[in-house]
């Protein structure tokens, strides 16, 4: 939760070369969708949040924990991963 307002920021300013989404992982009986929505509501998250039901995503990209931030180039390889976004986002863009 600490992660996501940085990475609304980076959303809002990079918007014309970032394509952002959180992804919540987990069946439907493990995820609470009305804490969901209020959290998104209550840090004014306004980038797609995608529902990762049957973990395909998180086994995709290997998830060990969360926040797991995976910054991907235009050819969908993987060029950041780490707990926190990085420094700058520039060399990445």
């Amino acid at each position: 939760m600490a992660e996501a307002p940085l990475v609304q920021q980076a959303y809002r300013k990079f918007a014309d070369r970032l394509s952002v989404a959180g992804v919540v992982s987990g069946p439907d009986e493990s995820v609470d969708e009305y804490k969901l929505g209020k959290v998104i509501t209550d840090l004014g998250l306004t980038y797609p949040q995608v529902r990762d039901r049957d973990l395909g995503l998180t086994h995709l990209f290997r998830v060990k924990g969360t926040p797991d931030v995976v910054l991907l180039n235009a050819n969908r390889k993987v060029v950041y991963r780490g707990h926190s976004l990085p420094t700058s986002l520039e060399p990445f863009l």
